[in-house]
């Protein structure tokens, strides 16, 4: 008597190495996306962390002691260095960025140039207006602008009237100061740049 028949093994479709592979290539991908993601906190923690900025901020604008109005609230290295901060008492915003090698002097040039127009008009200052301002016994060159789109021109979210300030040094790269104050619409004046950069000492090693 003949035995139940067995049916043949099924054949696959995709090879086994294909699929091993391809599941190999699918974790690989998930392990990364999961370094990724841990390296991107771990960079956001830092950036925010006073304790980690403060010093990095002194390499830019030196300070004896930690100004006690002024919160900073981010910081990074990526290229630039560049450090957000608020004055608690004013209001006041300010960008303190240092451009290094990787900015070449047109780029610099360029956040000075009432004639630059961003990108498709994003980026570029608004009624721009070069003037002079006086830093600690220096002229220096700055920029008004009214606001820079696609920023709200009022209502939430509008910063108001903005000043940038170009603080040269003497090894050919320069720190920017932009400072800004929400719910104004007077332009910032001297008394308020002075009162500002009071506690830091700008022309120290440049």
């Amino acid at each position: 008597v003949e035995g139940p028949s067995i049916p043949p093994p099924r054949r696959r479709r995709i090879p086994r190495k294909a699929l091993i592979g391809c599941g190999a290539g699918c974790v690989a991908m998930i392990v990364l996306s999961i370094i990724g993601v841990m390296l991107l906190v771990s960079w956001q923690r830092d950036a925010m962390d006073p304790e980690q900025q403060w010093p990095k901020l002194r390499q830019v604008l030196y300070f004896e002691e930690r100004p006690e109005n002024l919160e900073l609230g981010f910081g990074m290295s990526l290229g630039v260095d560049q450090f957000m901060l608020r004055d608690r008492q004013s209001h006041l915003f300010a960008t303190i960025t240092r451009f290094g090698s990787g900015v070449t002097p047109a780029e610099h040039e360029q956040m000075f140039d009432p004639r630059f127009r961003g990108v498709f008009g994003v980026g570029a200052p608004q009624d721009p207006e070069l003037g002079i301002v006086t830093v600690q016994g220096r002229e220096v060159r700055c920029l008004r602008f009214a606001r820079i789109p696609p920023e709200p021109a009022s209502g939430e979210g509008a910063l108001g009237p903005g000043i940038r300030l170009d603080l040269p040094d003497r090894v050919g790269t320069g720190t920017v100061v932009e400072l800004r104050i929400m719910g104004v619409d007077e332009p910032i004046s001297q008394e308020q740049v002075d009162a500002f950069l009071a506690p830091f000492d700008v022309w120290r090693g440049r």
